[in-house]
């Protein structure tokens, strides 16, 4: 008795396909009129699963997940260039106010809670605070992805700004009598701390392993004396970040639990 072809050739796609189906798989073009005979095993029982599996269309292979290295930091990276115009802007003699930095106790321009850390009035403040933020933000981002990583600037910018902006000229702590607020110490602060907390929470190990410790201190040692140098960086902001930065990580921790390491656990 003669077997059987293995597979049979498609006209219309030239796939190679099972000689027990009527149509494609591939193309839904129909091969034949009718299926041929269905030859019976020696048990007694038709090859029912063989027929199932060939008429079953082929799943797509899933893409494997980009690495560290593959991924782009779009976010962060577009954090620090639009700081660096804006820092350029201000230093040729645009007013602060005009480039979008918060102006204490009024609240009828909400937008200025994100544009205020983008605001620098110095190279060095832009160096200190923005590189800072920039550089936490950018470890977030390749962790996480973009999406993530500007979640992370909202949820630490806005708590900094609002606080600062809460805070000025009312007596409270961290109150600031100045005139205007600008620059990411608050954003840096916050960006800083959520990426500790959520280094913290991934194991045992995982913080001191990603960064050098000592480094980790005279950052945050920086962002807090900012202050103390320049006129617009709030304490107040720093406040505020620290507390935007805390339930960042917290939410970063729960995103990695439910949805396994994306990249590099060692980033």
């Amino acid at each position: 008795m003669s077997r059987p072809d293995l597979f049979v050739v498609c006209k219309n796609c030239g796939a190679e396909i099972s000689p027990y189906v009527t149509e494609c798989p591939y193309c839904g073009r129909r091969v034949r009129k009718r299926a041929p005979r269905v030859e019976i095993a020696r048990d007694g029982e038709p090859r029912a699963r063989e027929r199932r599996m060939s008429r079953a269309r082929p799943r797509r292979p899933r893409l494997p997940a980009r690495s560290a290295s593959e991924r782009r930091p779009f976010v962060s990276g577009a954090v620090f260039v639009l700081s660096a115009l804006l820092t350029f802007a201000a230093e040729i003699g645009v007013s602060l106010d005009e480039l979008g930095a918060l102006i204490p106790g009024q609240f009828e321009q909400p937008w200025r809670l994100l544009t205020a850390p983008l605001v620098h009035t110095s190279v060095a403040y832009l160096a200190i605070a923005a590189g800072i933020a920039a550089a936490a933000l950018r470890a977030v981002e390749l962790r996480f992805g973009s999406v993530a990583a500007l979640l992370a600037y909202l949820g630490c910018a806005v708590p900094a700004s609002a606080v600062a902006l809460a805070a000025g000229r009312s007596g409270l702590p961290f109150a600031d009598a100045v005139a205007v607020v600008a620059g990411a110490n608050g954003l840096a602060m916050g960006l800083l701390v959520a990426y500790v907390v959520e280094r913290r929470l991934a194991a045992p190990g995982a913080l001191a392993a990603a960064v050098d410790p000592l480094a980790l201190a005279v950052a945050a040692v920086l962002i807090l004396a900012l202050p103390l140098a320049v006129p617009e960086a709030s304490a107040a902001a720093a406040a505020g970040g620290i507390a935007g930065g805390v339930a960042v990580g917290l939410v970063l921790s729960l995103w990695r639990r439910r949805r396994g390491p994306l990249i590099d656990a060692g980033i």
